[in-house]
């Protein structure tokens, strides 16, 4: 079986649902609603972990990236980086 890979065709991240769906995994229920379905529009996104990582912030500055990320309190529910702040992820979750 050839799975999808975990971005789009937009080079966009997929969501986790959307992984799913993709490599033929049906998702249950409470999966559904614990997972965001959607790609952060929120303002401060490119403050987001999953776009500094993009834009290779954690190899152009970083002394600034462990920073953000040393002894992290929250995950991202759609990309799963983790973050000392919760304001560096656009679904963030307690550890």
């Amino acid at each position: 079986m050839n799975l999808v890979t975990s971005r789009g065709a937009d080079g966009q991240p997929l969501s986790p649902n959307e992984l799913r769906i993709m490599n033929g995994r049906k998702s249950t229920m409470s999966e559904e609603k614990k997972l965001p379905s959607a790609r952060c529009a929120r303002a401060g996104h490119s403050e987001h972990m999953c776009t500094l990582a993009d834009q290779y912030f954690h190899i152009n500055c970083a002394e600034e990236y462990r920073a953000m990320v040393k002894d992290p309190e929250y995950k991202c529910q759609f990309c799963g980086h983790t973050a000392k702040s919760a304001e560096n992820l656009c679904y963030p979750t307690e550890l």
